[in-house]
């Protein structure tokens, strides 16, 4: 039986990728193709998490931290259905390169505690495109705000991997208002929600020495009507003007 949530928290995340055994961690998932350049959209396959390149410039370093104490606590079976259930969707550019479209976090994660690969899906096969970048921006699958919220930046501004993305603590701040029900995810999936939570609570929440204060804060203000613009707002919605979504100035 797993540990209660609360006494997992106390355990550095050190310590806790200690007590897995590395060649657990690193054992491969399931028997499917790898992602290649030829993978066509709606297949499903096996990527080697290094070689995904990012759609986004900023994680939340907390958020990602505690995401990966929890995977490296599952059984093998655990974390093999958790990775079937999540799948990261990807997108194949030209050159062959793959481009992760969501979950970010969840990838980042598993390279901190050495998973190599996971399961994917593959949004699209950009490979053959003179206008990749264009294409990926009117589907709204890439994010250029940086790790303050500002932007856009230019496509050129996106690391190489997933390890090198900056942290952006609001979007920490973000996810944890989610895991308290502040606000939901959307029956239709809005790429980058947390995200544009993060900007609203950038200039109305400071992050101090107590990430707890800055939750409660954060989580109180997602339920008031200030907020009722944005996606997964849990309130009236009567009068509602849709929020924006673009980076800050």
């Amino acid at each position: 039986m797993l540990a209660p949530r609360a006494r997992s928290r106390c355990i550095p995340i050190a310590f806790v990728w200690l007590l897995v055994r590395a060649d657990a961690l690193r054992a491969g998932v399931g028997d499917e193709a790898a992602c290649t350049v030829s993978s066509k959209a709606g297949e499903r396959c096996v990527v080697d998490v290094k070689a995904l390149h990012p759609t986004q410039l900023a994680i939340g370093t907390r958020a990602v931290e505690r995401r990966a104490r929890d995977i490296a606590e599952k059984t093998l079976d655990q974390r093999d259905r958790l990775l079937r259930e999540k799948r990261v969707p990807i997108v194949v550019a030209p050159g062959g390169k793959l481009y992760l479209v969501d979950r970010h976090h969840l990838v980042r994660a598993l390279m901190l505690d050495s998973i190599d690969r996971t399961y994917a899906t593959v949004k699209a096969n950009l490979s053959s495109s003179d206008d990749f970048w264009g294409t990926m921006t009117r589907n709204g699958w890439v994010l250029l705000c940086d790790e303050n919220g500002r932007g856009p930046r230019g496509p050129s501004a996106l690391p190489e991997s997933i390890a090198d993305l900056k942290d952006d603590p609001y979007r920490s701040l973000a996810a944890s208002v989610q895991d308290e029900g502040g606000f939901a995810k959307p029956k239709h999936d809005v790429l980058f929600l947390e995200f544009w939570w993060a900007n609203f609570f950038r200039s109305r929440v400071e992050i101090g020495s107590d990430f707890e204060a800055a939750i409660s804060k954060a989580k109180e203000l997602a339920l008031s009507p200030e907020a009722c613009g944005l996606p997964g707002y849990k309130g009236s919605k009567t009068g509602c003007e849709p929020t924006a979504r673009r980076c800050l100035p």
